[in-house]
C-alpha cells in the first residue's frame, strides 16, 4: 500500500471510530473536531482528494509540534459523492460525532444545504474554507469563502483572450455553475466589447457533455469557456476539439489537470486555459515552500493547486484559532474580522470586508508535455 493510499485508509477508519472521541472533543481543552463533508467518490472527487490532502498535511504538522496550545486537531471527513442529500447526512454524522466546525464543504449545492440545515444552524456551526463558486451566502449565513469566486474566474478568463482578439465567446455549464458564469459572463462580456454566442447548461451524466459540445460547436465561436467537473470538462473538450482545432478553449480552477489530459490526450489538451485561484505550488514564496516541504515530509507525493489550496485553508484556521480559540461561527467571524488581514506567507487573505477573502487569479496554459505554464 503506497503512503498515499496508507492515508485516506488511516482517515477511513478514524471516520468510523470517531465516537469515542466526541466525549471530549470540544471541550475547552479537549480535541477539537474537524469535519469535512467531501466529494471522494463523484464529479469532483479528483479536486476533493486533493484538497483534503493538503489539508491533512498541515493539521498533522500542527499536531506532530503540540497541537494548537496543546490543543489536538482531529481531522474528520465523510464522503458526500457530490450528493447534497449524501452531504447533508454526512454533516448530520460528524456533528453527532463531535466535530466542532465544518470544513472545505465543495459543491455549491450541498454548501447551501448544508448551511441552511437546522442541525447545523442549531449547533452554530462554521463552514469554513467552502470551495464554491456562488456568491449567495456568506459570513452572515456561517460560510466563510477563502477563494476567488466562479465570477471572477470567469472575468480572468475574458480579459485575458479579449486583448488576443476574441471577439465571440460561448459558455457551456453544469447546474452548479450556470447561474454563476452565465451572469458574470455577460456583464464582462460587455465591457470588454466580446459578443456572448451560444450559453448552454448541460447534463454532466452519460452524452450530456459531447452533445453540448455538438450544440455549441455549431455556432462557431473564437472561444469556449466550460464550468464544470472534472470528467465533464474532459468530455466535452475531447468531443469539441475532434469538432473545432482551431478555438480557445479554457475552464475554471475546480479540474484535475492530469485527468483532463488522460481523457483528452495531450496534443488535444494542448494550450487549454486554466484559471487558478492560488499562487502556482512550484512557484517560490514561505507558502508554497513550507507547502512543499511537508508534503514530501508526510506523504511525498507531488503537491498540485488544489493541495495548495487545502493546506492553506487548513493553515488559515490555525493561524485564526490561535489567536482566538472560539471556533462558533459567530465566534470565528468576529476574530476573522477582528484580525482583517491573515498573510499565510506571500499569499494574502482579507476577512475585513466580508464576503471572499481572496480575489486572486492567475491564468495558466497546458503546455505540449502536459505541464502547466504560467
Amino acid at each position: 500500500m503506497s503512503q498515499f493510499r496508507a492515508y485516506w485508509a488511516a482517515l477511513a477508519i478514524a471516520v468510523f471510530s470517531l465516537g469515542a472521541w466526541a466525549a471530549s472533543g470540544n471541550s475547552e481543552n479537549g480535541p477539537l473536531v474537524i469535519g469535512q463533508v467531501v466529494d471522494l467518490s463523484g464529479p469532483n472527487a479528483d479536486f476533493g482528494r486533493d484538497f483534503s490532502l493538503g489539508a491533512k498535511v498541515y493539521f498533522d504538522s500542527v499536531n506532530s509540534s503540540g497541537g494548537i496550545n496543546g490543543r489536538r486537531l482531529l481531522y474528520r471527513s465523510q464522503d458526500s459523492a457530490g450528493s447534497t442529500n449524501q452531504g447533508v447526512n454526512a454533516a448530520h454524522a460528524l456533528i453527532k460525532d463531535g466535530a466542532g466546525l465544518l470544513f472545505g464543504i465543495n459543491g455549491d449545492p450541498i454548501i447551501e444545504a448544508i448551511a441552511r440545515d437546522a442541525t447545523v444552524r442549531h449547533g452554530d456551526l462554521a463552514i469554513f474554507a467552502a470551495t464554491g463558486g456562488s456568491n449567495r451566502l456568506g459570513a452572515k449565513d456561517g460560510v466563510f469563502y477563502l477563494r476567488a469566486g466562479t465570477a471572477q474566474e470567469i472575468e480572468a478568463l475574458v480579459a485575458h483572450l479579449a486583448p488576443l482578439g476574441i471577439r465571440s465567446i460561448s459558455l457551456a455549464s453544469s447546474a452548479e455553475y450556470a447561474e454563476e458564469a452565465g451572469a458574470a459572463l455577460s456583464e464582462v462580456g460587455r465591457r470588454y466589447g466580446v459578443k456572448i454566442g451560444a450559453t448552454l447548461r448541460f447534463n454532466v451524466a452519460d452524452d450530456g457533455p459531447a452533445l453540448a459540445a455538438q450544440s455549441i460547436a455549431r455556432d462557431k465561436p473564437q472561444a469556449v469557456i466550460v464550468a464544470a467537473d472534472t470528467l465533464a470538462v474532459a468530455q466535452f473538450f475531447k468531443r469539441y476539439r475532434s469538432l473545432d482545432q482551431g478555438a480557445f478553449l479554457a475552464t475554471t480552477s475546480q479540474v484535475n489537470v492530469r485527468t483532463v489530459s488522460a481523457i483528452m490526450g495531450l496534443a488535444a489538451a494542448h494550450g487549454l486555459i486554466i484559471s487558478q485561484v492560488v499562487p502556482d505550488p512550484a512557484s517560490i514564496s514561505p507558502l508554497t515552500r513550507e507547502h512543499k516541504k511537508m508534503m514530501e515530509r508526510f506523504v511525498d507525493e507531488p503537491a498540485s493547486y488544489a493541495t495548495l489550496e487545502g493546506f492553506a485553508a487548513a493553515k488559515t484556521l490555525v493561524m485564526a484559532l490561535r489567536r482566538n480559540r472560539d471556533s462558533s461561527k459567530n465566534g470565528l467571524q468576529q476574530n476573522l474580522q477582528r484580525e482583517g488581514v491573515f498573510d499565510l506567507g506571500g499569499y494574502l487573505l482579507n476577512f475585513s470586508k466580508g464576503g471572499r477573502a481572496s480575489s486572486f487569479v492567475e491564468l495558466t496554459v497546458l503546455g505540449r508535455n502536459g505541464q502547466l505554464l504560467r
